[in-house]
């Protein structure tokens, strides 16, 4: 995320949040056996395991700011990082403001840890 931001690829920070968090999802439930290959799936399953008491670490909250499909919500001035990465990725804005970046990077790196904690209770 840094260095593409370093680079001013800002587009690519956000594709590079969003893809690290999705990842670490699909590591988890690779650890409780499932494999997903949607990307709704994927957050629907995360969910369910959430709801199930599956998850210590993450919550439905900290789920629906990577993914929550929200029609009503105008996904120009979304917080979430899935409606960040697509608004990089699919509009002609390229760049974070500094400001922008921090606020992802700060929430990716909090996601990823709570992501993490997940993981190291399969190597315990």
């Amino acid at each position: 995320m840094t260095v593409f931001h370093d680079l001013d690829y800002g587009d690519w920070s956000a594709s590079a949040a969003f893809y690290s968090l999705y990842h670490g999802l699909l590591a988890i439930l690779a650890k409780h056996g499932y494999e997903s290959r949607n990307q709704s799936c994927t957050f629907a399953l995360i969910e369910d395991c959430i709801v199930k008491g599956d998850l210590e670490h993450l919550t439905t909250t900290d789920l629906k700011e990577i993914f929550d499909r929200d029609i009503t919500e105008d996904i120009a001035h979304s917080p979430k990082i899935l409606d960040i990465r697509e608004r990089m990725q699919y509009s002609t804005k390229t760049t974070l403001t500094e400001e922008e970046f921090k606020l992802l990077k700060a929430r990716t790196k909090e996601l990823l840890d709570k992501i993490r904690l997940e993981l190291e209770r399969f190597t315990r």
